[in-house]
């Protein structure tokens, strides 16, 4: 093998950075869901409120 030693092969290092580039994109991901999540409950909301609103009336 052509490695020094302590030195990682190529493949190892290209695998983590691709790992921690994934893991960056899945928290993205999740973040941006929680964010339309949250839109979209606060929207629900506002909509059984106005709807028990013109229920009550």
């Amino acid at each position: 093998m052509g490695d020094l030693p302590g030195s990682f092969p190529v493949s190892v290092r290209v695998r983590t950075k691709h790992a921690e580039k994934t893991r960056v994109g899945l928290w993205g991901q999740s973040t941006m869901l929680k964010a339309v999540w949250d839109v979209t409950n606060g929207i629900r909301a506002d909509l059984s409120q106005e709807v028990s609103r013109q229920v009550c009336e």
